[in-house]
């Protein structure tokens, strides 16, 4: 009996995550309540919570120092998702897009409604300091994230 060959395949690659550390400099926050707009499938009511970050990027060192601003949306969708649990097979989950091109240097992300609300008390009463974030690494400018945290305290010896 012959031997046939087999292809062995190399292993999936691992993705290595790349870490990001800022120090928040200014925090804006926006909520708005009104009656809903049937167009947009609002109901009879819609709200809107927004938070917008001013903050200086410490970590990595490439980005030293790069004022960035964030925009934090609200949302309550979110919940309803994490409980769901059943994304499509091809959806790839990240709470933000965080983009660092050229003089641009932002970050767009949502999270949950509580959490927005609460956010901007805990900074502006010195709860939170620096925001933390981790994803792929920055190819093209951009990545998407899938962890973000909030503290007040940074150790430059941990990164």
């Amino acid at each position: 009996m012959a031997a046939t060959a087999k292809k062995i395949r190399a292993p999936k690659r691992q993705i290595a995550a790349e870490s990001f550390v800022f120090r928040i400099d200014a925090i804006l926050p926006d909520y708005s309540f009104t009656v809903g707009h049937e167009r947009f499938g609002d109901g009879d009511y819609a709200e809107h919570c927004q938070t917008k970050i001013s903050a200086t990027c410490m970590v990595p060192k490439r980005f030293d120092g790069r004022d960035t601003t964030f925009t934090l949306l609200g949302s309550r969708r979110i919940i309803d998702q994490i409980l769901k649990r059943s994304p499509p097979s091809d959806y790839t989950p990240s709470i933000g897009t965080l983009t660092m091109r050229g003089q641009r240097s932002e970050y767009l992300g949502s999270i949950p409604f509580d959490a927005a609300l609460a956010l901007p008390a805990i900074t502006l009463l010195g709860g939170f300091k620096f925001i933390f974030l981790s994803g792929i690494p920055i190819r093209g400018g951009t990545t998407q994230i899938n962890y973000m945290s909030f503290g007040k305290e940074f150790d430059p010896d941990d990164y």
